[in-house]
């Protein structure tokens, strides 16, 4: 969404956009200075974070009942690509990035885990 978030950002007007915002290091970077030059928001919306489940285990590990947080582990199942037929553009790097389904589906977990372990 790199194009449609530099021009709402010239625009002069807060982003909060599907991901990913860019696939590219250089233009996320860019996205950043603009809209930090310009004073606006620039973000993503991580929905999962407001699971009830998510929310209880940020609460439990503020109050100290989870203990010290020394490693997560956690996963993602699903079932696309899992017959020689499928297709996702995920697979196709000058569609999702480098970084292929982790800038998609794995930034979810990475920002649970954020979120939940401060």
């Amino acid at each position: 969404h790199y194009a449609q978030a530099k021009a709402v950002l010239e625009a002069g007007k807060h982003v909060i956009c599907e991901k990913p915002l860019a696939v590219k290091i250089d233009e996320a970077e860019e996205l950043v200075s603009l809209a930090k030059s310009k004073g606006l928001v620039n973000a993503v919306h991580f929905n999962l974070r407001y699971y009830p489940v998510v929310r209880q285990m940020k609460t439990m590990r503020e109050s100290g009942d989870l203990g010290e947080v020394y490693a997560v582990m956690g996963s993602y199942l699903q079932d696309w690509l899992f017959l020689q037929t499928d297709y996702n553009w995920r697979l196709e790097p000058d569609k999702s990035g480098d970084s292929r389904a982790i800038a998609d589906i794995g930034s979810h977990l990475l920002d649970i885990t954020e979120y939940v372990t401060g």
